[in-house]
């Protein structure tokens, strides 16, 4: 599910803050945050952003967010944890949403991009957001027949709580770190050919007649030619091992090479296999965890010629037959709970150092599956003691 940064949505709840007389507490969806008083009435429509937010410059409905550098953060007020902005459709002059209705997405509409320094970093082939080095740069986007690490936040999707209710999940601590990706795949001899020849030919006469010809001598070729690829990603690019000079100067590389993920991926039996995971350590993310060398804590398994996610028995076999650590698995329930009570559930302190706050829980069925909003079985929560001390 693509994260909606600005969609209509409507209030379903407005409640006094302890001691604050000019603002309250509102509900959307799962969020909580602050709304001048009176702004707002039971079951009005408005336009919601969500944390992480970054709204446009140039318009003077958000002149106000000048000092924030017009980013949405979670912040505090009073007593009260705010995570969102929400605005009377009135007060958006620039676009006429008088027409969309509940749950529509006007991110695009309203000129609202997510706020990811790392993206831009990624691109310019620097060291990344999280701390991660890239050394010799990039090869191109993420690929297409992976998934990207991005689970949704449960405040978005809490109709997910109701139509799972009673299924088995897992959940794990999730690690501050940077996103790292890595993958084994069949190399299908012949694509690169067919893809010329589409987009040369399309799909006419000739390109009709000839390609079942096509795909037939292919399939004889790579019987004697197919071969295994194996590739490194940060969160959002596909990383070169060496730079120009021959040298593997990026942190992820590195990480693959110290734990010998190439070869035991090979040796594993399963044709094509991607892992992720976060890597940890001296230099990312300030390093909170004050870990003396980089580590890899993994958190998924994935097939790629069935595009699905291992169920979690499967994933923690590939973790140990590769050598590698999980992400902090915390515990197993029996989904029957409520926003609230799940972003209760995290907070608390690191496992991988106890004077630290963990980031929050990610939430994995036992059994994977999909789901109608956020895509598979899974979500997180993020502690809010976390993102008010370090300013997210």
């Amino acid at each position: 599910m693509e994260r909606k940064f600005a969609s209509i949505q409507r209030v379903i709840e407005l409640f006094p803050i302890p001691g604050a007389d000019f603002i309250e507490g509102c509900r959307v969806l799962g969020w909580e945050f602050v709304v001048k008083k009176d702004e707002f009435k039971f079951g009005d429509l408005g336009v919601f952003f969500e944390i992480d937010s970054l709204l446009p410059k140039d318009k003077p409905e958000f002149a106000f967010l000048e000092s924030k550098k017009y980013r949405i953060k979670t912040v505090r007020f009073k007593s009260q944890v705010s995570q969102g902005l929400m605005l009377p459709l009135s007060a958006i002059s620039y676009v006429d949403l008088s027409s969309y209705k509940e749950g529509d997405d006007v991110t695009e509409l309203l000129g609202v991009v997510k706020h990811d320094p790392e993206l831009a970093q990624e691109r310019g082939g620097a060291k990344l957001g999280g701390g991660a080095k890239l050394g010799g740069g990039t090869k191109g986007k993420f690929p297409s027949f992976l998934k990207k690490t991005d689970e949704i936040r449960v405040q978005a999707i809490p109709g997910f709580l109701t139509r799972h209710k009673g299924k088995r999940f897992y959940y794990t601590e999730k690690c501050d770190g940077s996103s790292a990706t890595f993958f084994l795949k069949t190399k299908v001899f012949g694509d690169s050919f067919l893809y010329g020849f589409h987009k040369r030919f399309g799909y006419g006469k000739l390109a009709r007649f000839l390609l079942p010809y096509l795909k037939r001598f292919f399939a004889f070729i790579r019987i004697f030619f197919t071969k295994k690829e194996f590739g490194v990603c940060s969160r959002n690019l596909e990383i070169k091992e060496k730079d120009s000079y021959g040298d593997v100067r990026n942190d992820f590389w590195k990480m693959a090479r110290k734990l010998d993920l190439e070869s035991k991926m090979r040796q594993f039996n399963m044709d094509d296999l991607c892992i992720q995971g976060e890597l940890l350590g001296p230099g990312i993310q300030k390093n909170k965890y004050k870990l003396k060398e980089h580590e890899l804590r993994m958190f998924n398994a994935f097939n790629i010629l069935t595009q699905k996610y291992l169920n979690y028995d499967l994933t923690v076999e590939v973790a140990n037959k590769l050598g590698i650590k999980m992400c902090p698995i915390l515990g197993e329930f029996e989904l029957s709970h409520s926003v609230a009570e799940l972003v209760e559930m995290s907070k608390g302190y690191s496992a991988l150092n106890k004077d630290v706050l963990r980031e929050g829980i990610v939430v994995r069925a036992i059994k994977d599956g999909d789901d109608e909003e956020a895509g598979r079985l899974s979500f997180k929560a993020i502690n809010p003691d976390f993102l008010l001390k370090y300013n997210e």
